[in-house]
Parts: structure tokens; sequence; C-alpha cells
């Protein structure tokens, strides 16, 4: 299934996903590459390429204190697929993505207060989209991803958000890639999956400690593939949904034990196999 909106959200520390409950629509067209970042109770989606191949740039909220969604100001920026996103003290940044151009390489943040976004400095390399964020402290970070003609990249940039200026850091350690799915758990930002230059799905998987600048390897996700979100809840990291091939789409869930070092499922995903969705969380950090 694809071009189907959906949230998964976890609740204080529990993944609800042992009893999957629909939420109300999303309010705007049906779309798949959609971009999220979370604040609050407040879980924030848009961008993405709609039914009929037309590519976005609207953004809609939706409040998990009362079960609904609004809306709010487009991204006055570009139309794109495949951006992603992070967030640093009250802001939400929304970074790069795939326009009708090419790959982009532009910064933008929303202010929930003022209700603008505001352009802040462009990354200082090659555009990108597909690509891996997540924030440690006041940085927010960015790794791997597709560069224009299609070589996917293995760079990590981090970002300040104090001073707007963007600084390298270690290399993501594996084969260059887009489309990988990360997650957060004490610190420590967990990175898996993803598909090489000829989209071929992978497994392997790796732990980043933005304190050190230091990558480290983990256990393998147990079924390669691409295209599924991941998301940091207590001590775990969960990997939904997904696809291992253009045709083979899934809808299982898999959890990530930092401690143990490995994997286990839980129940599928109650909406159905897919790739190219969002998730989002109430309580805990999100990557």
């Amino acid at each position: 299934m694809r071009g189907v909106p959906f949230i998964f959200v976890f609740w204080g520390g529990v993944a609800v996903g042992q009893a999957w409950t629909q939420l109300p629509d999303f309010p705007g067209t049906p779309r798949d590459d959609a971009a999220q970042f979370s604040r609050g109770t407040s879980i924030y989606v848009g961008t993405g390429y709609e039914v009929g191949w037309v590519l976005t740039n609207d953004w809609y909220r939706f409040n998990i204190a009362i079960n609904t969604w609004d809306t709010i100001p487009a991204m006055p920026a570009a139309p794109r697929q495949y951006a992603t996103a992070f967030v640093v003290g009250n802001f939400g940044y929304v970074f790069g993505g795939l326009g009708s151009g090419g790959p982009l390489g532009d910064l933008w943040h929303f202010n929930p207060i003022l209700n603008i976004w505001i352009q802040e400095s462009s990354l200082p390399d090659a555009p990108r989209y597909a690509a891996c964020s997540f924030t440690s402290g006041n940085w927010g970070f960015v790794t791997t991803g597709m560069l224009d003609g299609g070589s996917p990249t293995n760079t990590t940039w981090a970002y300040d958000a104090a001073s707007d200026t963007w600084a390298p850091r270690a290399a993501f350690p594996g084969v260059p890639r887009h489309r990988a799915m990360s997650f957060g758990i004490d610190g420590l930002v967990y990175v898996t999956g993803g598909a090489d230059s000829a989209f071929n799905a992978l497994a392997d998987g790796w732990v980043y400690d933005p304190g050190v600048d230091l990558w480290s390897p983990i256990a393998p996700i147990p079924q390669p593939r691409y295209g599924a979100d991941g998301i940091g809840v207590g001590q775990k990291g969960y990997v939904i949904g997904g696809a291992s091939s253009a045709s083979v789409f899934h809808d299982d869930v898999w959890r990530y034990d930092p401690v143990t070092d490995a994997w286990s499922t839980l129940d599928a995903f109650g909406g159905g196999p897919r790739r190219g969705g969002v998730i989002g969380g109430y309580g805990s950090p999100i990557n």
C-alpha cells in the first residue's frame, strides 16, 4: 500500500502497537514520503508526494491531548518529498528533500508561538533527500541520504541551532544509503536498514554517540528493509513497516533492546503493509 498517510503514537513509554487504535484521518491529501516532527503534545506532518504525483509544502498539526487536527501555515519553500526533520528547543526544523528540480539543501524552522516558518542556513554540502535526522542537546544531525544523480551518501553533518552553523561529523560507517530508519535511546542514536544505490534493502545497524562523535555496529535488523519508520520509546527502539523491494511492503513491528543488542517482534501494524509514512510520539524523544 502506498500514498496513504499514517501516524503511530506511543503513550507514556508503552508501545500501543499491541492494541492498534485508529486515529482521526490526516486532513490533507493522501500522500507518501512526508516529514514530521513532534513537540509537546503536538505532532506536525507536512510536505510529501500526494496522489496524482504532485509535490506539496502544506503542513498540519495533530493534538494528542484532544485528538484533533488543525492546519498550520505552509512552508514558504519549494514543495518536496523525502524531507527530514528534527527538534531543537521549541522549534521543529525541516531539512532538504526532493523538489521538482532535484535534491534540496535548505533548512527551515517552525515557531509554534509566532506560527511562522523561518529559513536558516543551508547545508554547506551537496543537497540531499531521504536522509536520517536526530537531535542531541542544542544540535540537530543529518546523516546518509541520496544526492543528485541517484548517488547515496554516508556523510554526517551537525547543525548548531544557537549559531545557525553546520559542521561535519564522523561519516556513517556502513554502505552509503538512503531511506534508512533511526531512533534515539538515552542520548544515543541508532540507524538501521535503508537501501543502497541499486535499491537493495539493507539490514546492518549502527549506534552513534554524539558526545564522542563515534559510530559502533549493532545487531542487524532480522529482515532487510527501507522506507520504514523508527522511534525510540523508553529504553527500546521500534521499526515499523517499510519495503524490502519495489513491490514487497511490510506491516511488521520490530523492537530493539540495546541492553541485549537483540531484536524481537510485536503485533503487526493494524493498517496493513506500507512504506513512506511518518511516525510520531508523545512523552519520549522523537527521531
